[in-house]
């Protein structure tokens, strides 16, 4: 069976790493791990060491990414109250427009009216 690209990518870097770390071990106890003396080391303690720190990596990538998340969220509510803030605008100036066509209306009936009313008097008055 063919290994799936993905699996095979995993497999490339954790190699790459482990290579990467063989020659930093080498560098610092001038030994690989296959040669290093049983009774310098105590591989349970420096393992336990390791292991702290992996929780130490984890925890401070936690914290970045609940950072990076709480700064994508407050970015999206920016970009959303300025789209109400826009539309509230937008909506606020056809009120105004709507006001005043409204009002030209209003004056045009006020008009017509007066004008109703007064031929109404002199039609009235013409009566009498």
């Amino acid at each position: 069976m063919k290994r799936p690209k993905v699996s095979q990518t995993v497999i490339d870097e954790f190699s790459r790493i482990v290579d990467l770390q063989d020659q930093k071990g080498f560098e610092k106890y001038g030994v690989s791990i296959d040669d290093a003396q049983d009774e310098n080391y105590s591989w349970e303690l420096m393992a336990l060491e390791e292991t702290a720190d992996l929780q130490k990596y984890l925890v401070k990538r936690i914290q970045q990414l609940t950072k990076q998340n709480r700064e994508l969220r407050l970015g999206q509510r920016r970009i959303l109250m300025n789209k109400l803030m826009n539309e509230n605008l937008r909506l606020e100036q056809q009120n105004k427009e709507l006001a005043a066509e409204r009002n030209k209306y209003k004056q045009a009936y006020n008009a017509l009216r007066d004008k109703i009313i007064h031929q109404l008097n002199i039609t009235s008055d013409s009566l009498k």
